[in-house]
């Protein structure tokens, strides 16, 4: 039962690293709205291939559904003290306006929704299992479960970015919720794999690596505000001044750019005591590789014209980065050593 556990486990993490890249590609080709209906596409399983399939007033139909999630969410929002976000949703009028149908953007959508769909019953998969692990461990059934509820809350909060029209503040908080479910998985197979071996490390070698976790995280937050600005640039440019668009970035892409080099500074660092002090974490190695490659792909999206197909791959790369940060850190232990 472990070894199937196991490999669950793995196979579930590979699956929410393909949602994350699912979800960049839906942003890169503009899909979001596809299905301006959540859990179903255009009310249907199966969503249509071509106008004809809908009602001629499907706009206005809903475009209505939107209008009552919208008055809905306002209500939870304004309950828990967050009125001005609540009234600013009710004032949005622009929120309420429905793309004209097109199927490549319906189908990019809906398999984004059937990955998500598939990770979903992974994870109940992995609950199911894990009540007979236990004896074995608890904690893998209860942070099983807690992913549980965190991907049927995203599954949840899904439908409220689309009734929200991807707003910014919106895709940033399901972005992070991702990231969370991610790094819960790492430490479930951290949990289940019981190894027979640790990194000894120091206490700073410890608080550098929590250290780069929270900026590895903002960073990645900080980047889905910078997609959502490419978005709104390339409305008002257009493609054709794509290598434009740099110039209308604001304070938050040089942040983010900034704290790509607090990133790499401090992975190089911790690759040097790993090195240094001969501490055997080998996967630091492709932790460093990653980081590089990351950085590479921020410089030829910047400088080059923000090319679609890297902009998928500069998320998952970064996605990939934090997992392996925190699979770092759940195998690190503090050592008696003192120089490392």
């Amino acid at each position: 039962m472990l070894k199937l556990f196991i490999s669950i486990c793995k196979i579930t993490l590979v699956v929410l690293l393909l949602v994350i890249l699912a979800g960049s590609i839906v942003r890169m080709t503009g899909s979001g709205m596809g299905c301006p209906d959540w859990p179903k596409c255009f009310g249907k399983w199966i969503p249509p291939t071509d106008k004809n399939e809908l009602p001629h007033n499907y706009k206005e139909i809903y475009s209505a559904k939107r209008e009552k999630k919208i008055i809905d969410f306002s209500k939870l929002l304004d309950a828990i003290g967050f009125t001005n976000e609540a009234q600013a949703l009710i004032n949005d009028k622009s929120l309420l306006i429905e793309q004209d149908f097109n199927a490549n953007k319906t189908w990019t959508e809906y398999i984004n929704r059937l990955l998500g769909f598939l990770a979903g019953n992974l994870i109940l998969l992995m609950v199911i299992l894990s009540i007979f692990l236990l004896k074995y461990d608890k904690r893998i059934f209860i942070y099983s479960f807690i992913n549980l509820i965190l991907i049927l809350f995203t599954a949840w909060f899904g439908s409220i970015v689309v009734a929200t029209n991807l707003l910014p503040w919106i895709i940033s908080i399901h972005m992070g919720i991702a990231l969370i479910i991610v790094a819960i998985q790492v430490y479930v197979l951290h949990l289940a794999t019981k190894p027979k071996y640790r990194f000894d490390v120091s206490l700073i070698f410890i608080w550098l690596l929590r250290l780069l976790i929270a900026v590895s995280f903002i960073q990645i937050i900080l980047g889905t505000q910078v997609r959502q600005q490419v978005d709104e640039i390339a409305l008002q440019l257009g493609d054709a001044l794509r290598h434009e668009w740099v110039k209308h970035f604001d304070w938050v892409f040089y942040i983010h750019r900034s704290f790509s080099l607090i990133v790499l500074t401090l992975i190089s660092y911790l690759f040097y005591r790993n090195w240094k002090y001969c501490l055997g974490i080998n996967i630091i190695n492709l932790l460093l590789l990653i980081v590089i490659l990351e950085i590479l792909s921020g410089i030829i999206l910047t400088y080059l014209g923000m090319p679609k197909y890297l902009q998928p791959v500069h998320l998952v790369l970064s996605a990939s980065m934090l997992a392996i940060e925190f699979y770092i850190l759940f195998r690190a232990r503090r050592s008696r050593r003192v120089l490392n």
